[in-house]
């Protein structure tokens, strides 16, 4: 942010995108050098109507401000969730409406903690892990596609649900379409919608591709979601 904030005479959405980081930090106590800007304007290729995408970098940091956000778009004057017009065009934007109800996409999209307007502008959030908190290299793991799948399954833990890339830990699952007698062992995706898309202790059903993940001598089972518009996470909790 600091490349933008120096800058002379900026526009109306860079300003905008200026005074949400400062509300953040002025909120949150963390340092300017844990937020970052993404997206049309990093590169200089918004327009007015283009929305902000915002980066926190560190688990604790992005942790701090998920907790604050959650306060903040019901009490902040300036945040807010989205209404009925802004989800539904989300809805269309997404083309959800090939794998759900308005209804149901609007329940699981109304308690997520990294979207909403500012100032009438629509702004994403991604909450990344720093450089020092990777303890793993490229050639560590191995992945094998087996196909698509569907299962239902329960969340057993969803502490790593708001991180890019996000991770769900599964326990009881059962393979509605695809191979069977796999050990699944999580949910995972590097697609930013599907960040808090399940809590703890719900049941969720899940489309997506299976793969196969080799750790030196060890392998383990999870589906990856995001590589098709017909991949889902759908809470049968809510």
């Amino acid at each position: 942010m600091g490349t933008l904030r120096n800058k002379e005479n900026p526009d109306i959405l860079e300003q905008k995108a200026i005074d949400f980081t400062k509300l953040i930090e002025n909120y949150s106590g963390i340092s300017s050098n844990t937020i970052g800007v993404s997206g049309s304007i990093m590169i200089g290729l918004h327009i007015i109507s283009s929305d902000m995408d915002f980066i926190i970098y560190g688990k604790n940091e992005s942790k701090k401000i998920r907790n604050l956000m959650k306060k903040m778009l019901i009490e902040e004057d300036q945040i807010r969730y989205f209404n009925d017009t802004e989800m539904e065009k989300l809805y269309r934007f997404r083309e959800a409406n090939n794998l759900m109800t308005f209804e149901t996409f609007s329940k699981h999209e109304n308690r997520k903690t990294f979207q909403g307007m500012f100032k009438d502008q629509e702004f994403f959030i991604r909450y990344l892990p720093s450089w020092l908190e990777i303890n793993e290299k490229y050639e560590d793991k191995k992945y094998v596609s087996k196909g698509n799948i569907k299962i239902m399954a329960t969340v057993k833990d969803d502490s790593e649900s708001f991180l890019s890339p996000c991770k769900y830990l599964l326990e009881q699952v059962e393979v509605i379409e695809g191979i069977k007698d796999k050990n699944i062992t999580e949910a995972y995706s590097f697609r930013g919608r599907f960040c808090e898309q399940a809590k703890t202790g719900e049941k969720v059903m899940i489309q997506g591709k299976l793969e196969q993940v080799l750790l030196y001598n060890k392998e383990y089972y999870r589906v990856l979601l995001g590589g098709s518009s017909l991949d889902f996470m759908i809470s049968l909790s809510l």
